[in-house]
């Protein structure tokens, strides 16, 4: 069933100017507009932060667990490697 809604028509020409860059009927630009952000607003933040990531650094995505963690391990080493600490053993 068809839901109406009403906005002023500074937006509408926006939208439709937008529209026709697209070379989309307004209805689908605003159909999309209004998925992604329902969507949005249904994203925890790690799948927010996640999709963000991936969309910067597309080669992230085919990234296989082991590879991930090897780099990981890299990283915690080359921090510790920075910071100073002694170790203390209790004898």
């Amino acid at each position: 069933m068809p839901k109406t809604i009403t906005i002023s028509e500074d937006i509408y020409l926006i939208l439709e100017e937008d529209a026709q860059n697209k070379s989309i009927s307004l209805d689908a630009l605003v159909e999309k507009l209004l998925s992604e952000s329902i969507e949005k607003s249904t994203k925890s933040w790690y799948q927010s932060f996640r999709d963000k990531m991936i969309k910067e650094n597309p080669e992230l995505e085919n990234r296989s667990r082991e590879d991930v963690l090897k780099e990981f391990d890299r990283l915690s080493n080359k921090i510790a490697q920075s910071i100073h600490f002694e170790s203390l053993l209790w004898v």
